[in-house]
C-alpha cells in the first residue's frame, strides 16, 4: 500500500513499524535457525527454548532479538532476553495469524523497510548492514523483525476499517481542547505523480548506477508536468504513475518534507525503493484555509489509539488460544 493510501508502487508507509529511535521496527520468528546468517558455531550451539503452536524459538533467536532490542532501547542484557523472549512469542503468534488470514509479505515491501530505516539514520542499506554486524546483529533479524509488523499491521489495519469507527462528537471535542495557536489554519493541496526508474532485484551494480544517473538527469531537465511527463511514459524501465490529488495531512514523515522541498513543475529527489529509484512529479501545490487538516490529524490520532487496543486484545486472545511449551 502507498503512503498516499494507494496500491501505487510508492515509497511505502508501513503500518505499525517505527523507525530506530523513534518507533518500533519488527520481526518474524522462523523455525530453523539456518535462516540467521550468524557464525555457524553460534547455530550449532542453539537450543530449543519455545514452542509456539508449531513454531520453534531458539536460544540463538532469542540472543540476536535481545541484541537488537539493547541497541534500540539501551536496556540491560538480562531485561533484553526477556523482552526478547516475548516480542518472539508474539510474533509467532502474529505471523501464524497473518498467513492463515492471507496478508503475507514479500521481500520487496521488506527490503524497502529496511531501506527506509536506514534513511532515517542517514545510512545507506550496506552502511546499515554493517553497523548492525558491528553490534554482533544479522541483517536477517531485523528483517525478519520488519515482515512480522508490516503483515500484523496489515492484518489489524484490516481489522480497524471495520471495528474502529470514532463518533464525530469525540473529534469535535479534541478539536475545541486545541488552544487557538496551535491549531493551522493553512494546508496545501498536491497533484503529484509518481515516476520510478525500475531496477530489478537480480540487477547488476552497474545497471542499477546506470539508471540512478539516469533518474538525476530526468529531474535536473524536469520543467512542466503537462510536458515533460509524456515524454517518460512508455520507455524502457520507467514507471509513470498518477498519485491524483492529496492534502498535505494525507502525507506523512520524510515524503512531506520531501514534497515541502519540490517546486510546482519539478521532481523531488530522486529515492531508492524496493523497485527502484523513485521521484515525485508536484504538478501543482494549493494553499486552503479550513481546519480540514488538523481534524484529520486528531481523527487518524483517535484512531491509531483504538488501533492499538485491538491490537492488544487481538494478541491476548492468540495468546490465550495457543500451545506456548517454555522450556
Amino acid at each position: 500500500m502507498s503512503i498516499f493510501g494507494g496500491t501505487e508502487p510508492m515509497t511505502t508507509r508501513f503500518p505499525g513499524i517505527r523507525s530506530l529511535g523513534t518507533v518500533t521496527i519488527a520481526a518474524m520468528v522462523l523455525a530453523s535457525v539456518a535462516v540467521f546468517a550468524g557464525p555457524i558455531a553460534a547455530v550449532a550451539q542453539s537450543t530449543i527454548r519455545v514452542i509456539v503452536n508449531d513454531t520453534v524459538i531458539t536460544s540463538h533467536q532469542i540472543e540476536q532479538r535481545a541484541r537488537l532490542l539493547r541497541l534500540i532501547t539501551r536496556k540491560s542484557l538480562g531485561t533484553a532476553r526477556a523482552l526478547a523472549r516475548e516480542e518472539l512469542i508474539d510474533e509467532a503468534l502474529q505471523l501464524q495469524e497473518a498467513k492463515r488470514r492471507g496478508y503475507d509479505v514479500d521481500d520487496e515491501r521488506v527490503e524497502a523497510a529496511y531501506a527506509s530505516i536506514g534513511r532515517g539514520v542517514k545510512l545507506s542499506p550496506k552502511q546499515l548492514t554493517a553497523a548492525l554486524r558491528r553490534s554482533g546483529i544479522t541483517p536477517k533479524t531485523l528483517k525478519t523483525r520488519l515482515k512480522a509488523q508490516i503483515g500484523w499491521g496489515q492484518l489489524v489495519q484490516g481489522r480497524a476499517r471495520s471495528a474502529v469507527n470514532i463518533p464525530e462528537q469525540e473529534i469535535i471535542s479534541a478539536l475545541k481542547e486545541k488552544k487557538p495557536d496551535e491549531v493551522r489554519e493553512i494546508t496545501y493541496e498536491y497533484d503529484l505523480y509518481q515516476v520510478i526508474y525500475v531496477v530489478p532485484s537480480n540487477a547488476s551494480n552497474g545497471f542499477k548506477a546506470q539508471q540512478q544517473r539516469a533518474a538525476n538527469s530526468t529531474r535536473a531537465s524536469f520543467r512542466s508536468c503537462s510536458s515533460d511527463l509524456a515524454g517518460l511514459r512508455g520507455k524502457k524501465d520507467i514507471v509513470v504513475k498518477r498519485i491524483g490529488i492529496r492534502l498535505e495531512s494525507d502525507i506523512r514523515g520524510e515524503q512531506r518534507e520531501r514534497l515541502n522541498e519540490t517546486d510546482v513543475g519539478r521532481l523531488s529527489k530522486p529515492q531508492e525503493i524496493g523497485s527502484g529509484y523513485e521521484m515525485i512529479a508536484v504538478c501543482d501545490r494549493k494553499e486552503l484555509k479550513s481546519n480540514a487538516a488538523e481534524r484529520s490529524l486528531i481523527e487518524d490520532k483517535l484512531k491509531d489509539e483504538e488501533s492499538d487496543l485491538l491490537a492488544r486484545r487481538y494478541i491476548r486472545e492468540l495468546r490465550n488460544n495457543a500451545v506456548i511449551i517454555e522450556k
